[in-house]
């Protein structure tokens, strides 16, 4: 089943401003420009996020490890940096935060290794990860409202494939300063 999109959500060129008159409006971009269009998701999905959690006492950050922890049970900061693709240093005060609130312990898995801490869920944190997880939740009925099953599994397959061509891009192309 296509679905069309409504007259006044349609892509639109963009209007000539006239010399006496700014332009207003959203600007919509060309089909050609992938990445902006996605930027522009991407910041609307951050937004959303970012409202949903607002009265949790979660940030979008420590939700991503709540979440990791609620289906792994334990990790390293280095497994769940790995997971979470943000940098090890950067992993180090989001734990840190969780910690302090309660929402994990840490703890050595064995004497032999005792500079390895692996974090888990506390029952605290539990709880806070499944009244974050509800919030979300909302969003994800929302999203999976507006699409059909097999446009959802398009759009999952299509977001894979555009990771993998961005993650092939060859870099050294993008240095030297621009050209």
């Amino acid at each position: 089943m296509t679905r069309s999109m409504p007259a006044d959500k349609a892509l639109k060129p963009p209007a000539t401003p006239t010399d006496e008159e700014p332009p207003t409006g959203f600007y919509d971009l060309p089909l050609g420009n992938l990445l902006w269009h996605v930027r522009l998701t991407e910041r609307a999905m951050q937004k959303a996020m970012r409202e949903a959690l607002l009265h949790t006492n979660v940030t979008k950050a420590q939700f991503g490890i709540l979440q990791v922890l609620e289906r792994i049970q334990r990790a390293s900061s280095a497994t769940l940096a790995r997971t979470l693709t943000v940098s090890p240093q950067a992993m180090v005060g989001v734990i840190a935060s969780l910690e302090v609130k309660g929402f994990i312990k840490r703890r050595a898995t064995s004497s032999a290794s005792a500079r390895i801490l692996v974090a888990q869920l506390t029952p605290k944190g539990r709880a806070a990860f499944s009244a974050a997880a509800e919030r979300f939740a909302l969003l994800d009925t929302a999203l999976e409202s507006a699409f059909t099953e097999a446009e959802r599994h398009t759009m999952v397959e299509l977001l894979a494939r555009m990771r993998t061509v961005l993650d092939s891009v060859d870099q050294s192309s993008f240095k030297g300063g621009s050209s």
